[in-house]
């Protein structure tokens, strides 16, 4: 389970009104504060809402919504390593992205922002240069 959701907004509405009214008015509540391209919640109504996730709380109970098979791909890109995982490489299983000058790199995933990167001798690593900030870690751990 992804967790991706399609939803009418207005049936969500409609089905928290029915099933769990007291999450939907503590949190309209919470963002009351609404402000362009910010919302500032207030934190106490937020945490008057009940520890209970949406699927238990609406999905298991709805009549009106359907779940649907969809056949897709799919990766979850919360790691490096998944990112080199679905990543097109070289013959050295490399990935790079930016101007990266390699001798002797095998199994890496190196992106950097940088002019000139210089790499050599290494294997198995995930270099990212950003900014003024540096991560070197190794791909397997």
């Amino acid at each position: 389970n992804s967790g991706i959701f399609l939803l009418n907004p207005n049936l969500v509405i409609e089905e928290f009104k029915k099933y769990k009214k007291s999450i939907l008015d503590n949190c309209l509540i919470s963002a009351k504060n609404f402000k362009k391209k910010k919302i500032n919640f207030t934190v106490s109504s937020f945490k008057k809402c009940p520890n209970i996730s949406f699927d238990k709380c609406i999905l298991e109970k709805s009549k009106k919504i359907a779940m649907e098979k969809v056949a897709f791909s799919w990766q979850d890109l919360g790691t490096w390593e998944a990112i080199w995982e679905i990543s097109k490489k070289d013959s050295k299983k490399n990935f790079f992205k930016g101007n990266i000058i390699d001798s002797n790199v095998s199994n890496c995933l190196i992106i950097s922002d940088k002019k000139k990167n210089f790499i050599t001798n290494v294997k198995d690593l995930i270099i990212v240069i950003q900014d003024n900030s540096v991560l070197i870690k190794n791909k397997e751990e």
